[in-house]
């Protein structure tokens, strides 16, 4: 009787561990798409611009510029880094058969990638971009961006770091692929590269996406 109370309690933390899981990766996914229907309706007025020139010409927020760079702001680090977050806190656990270490950050994580992508669209629509392609958010909103990428490539490697010495191909491309993104965007944010070294940079980041 006493060793079926210890595995039904242990079942039951397991069970609640996994259940943590699932909400975090709905709160991504949720939070993914609505970044997505946003940059699609921004590019949707941006492409009928092609078409009716003086739609919105009169309005800043609304010329082309800044809808199609929003758009692109949003899709990427909206849409694009959240989905890619959400499938890691999935594929771990089920990979390793080990629980999500340190869940609390990863949420801390999510809240920062979602203040970097709206705080960024915001503030390409008020035409404060950067004019560098895919990376026309402020310097603000790139650095809330790393952030939030380094305290998710701090879950993930303490998550992984329970299989230390036996790991399965799927971890190492989970594990590369966090640390990747944390050194593209740190990349991506020297400041002051003029010229063709700057070019470099620029195409170093489009590359790596």
């Amino acid at each position: 009787t006493k060793d079926k109370a210890i595995v039904t309690t242990e079942d039951a933390t397991t069970a609640d561990e996994q259940s943590r899981v699932e909400d975090n990766v709905r709160w991504h996914l949720m939070s993914a798409g609505l970044f997505l229907a946003l940059a699609v309706g921004l590019g949707s007025v941006a492409s009928l611009q092609l078409v009716y020139p003086e739609l919105g010409t009169r309005i800043a927020v609304l010329s082309y510029g800044r809808l199609s760079s929003a758009a692109i702001h949003l899709f990427l680090y909206g849409w694009l880094a959240l989905g890619f977050l959400a499938a890691v806190y999935f594929v771990l656990p089920r990979v390793s058969g080990r629980s999500v270490k340190s869940e609390w950050l990863a949420l801390v994580s999510l809240m920062a990638v979602v203040v970097a992508a709206a705080s960024g669209a915001v503030l390409i629509l008020a035409g404060l971009s950067d004019g560098r392609p895919y990376l026309e958010a402020p310097v603000f909103s790139e650095a809330v961006l790393l952030i939030g990428l380094i305290l998710s490539t701090v879950v993930v490697t303490r998550t992984i770091a329970q299989d230390a010495g036996q790991l399965v191909p799927a971890q190492w491309y989970v594990l590369a692929s966090s640390w990747w993104a944390v050194v593209l965007v740190g990349f991506a944010m020297l400041p002051g590269l003029p010229g063709v070294i700057g070019a470099m940079q620029i195409g170093f980041f489009r590359a790596g996406l």
